[in-house]
């Protein structure tokens, strides 16, 4: 099954402004030398943001949870998750929403967002044979 990923108006927004505010100051921007590091810096930042919009979401495989977040990979063996939680934490992770679902594992720590939070809690558990609680 596969679930798509979660985006909030302040990511969009966050990419939005990045773009609007660099072109500000390209526009005004009088020689080459000045020019050149902003084009860099649009060029870049779209390359971190517009691929997380585009390539967004999860998919549960037979022995593991696929993540794709832009360019980003990370496959979740369900033998290995020990905890998922419901989770608003702002840390750097697969995610463009701050409602997200943290997934521990034996080695590590992944938070993600979906649009069907619900429906993906349970699955998850029943794939890694977690018990069932709130949150």
């Amino acid at each position: 099954m596969r679930y798509k990923g979660k985006k909030a108006i302040w990511y969009y927004a966050i990419v939005i402004f990045a773009n609007a505010g660099i072109i500000w100051q390209l526009a005004g921007s009088r020689k080459i030398s000045e020019a050149a590091p902003l084009v860099l810096a649009l060029i870049v930042s779209d390359l971190i943001f517009i691929p997380s919009l585009v390539r967004n979401y999860v998919v549960f495989q037979e022995d593991a949870l696929r993540v794709a977040f832009g360019f980003l990979n990370e496959k979740i063996y369900y033998k290995d998750i020990v905890r998922v939680w419901k989770t608003h934490n702002p840390l750097a992770s697969y995610a463009a929403s701050l409602d997200r679902i943290a997934i521990k594992t034996r080695g590590s720590e992944f938070m993600i967002s979906v649009l069907d939070k619900e429906k993906f809690l349970a699955e998850i558990k029943a794939r890694a044979g977690l018990v069932t609680n709130r949150g």
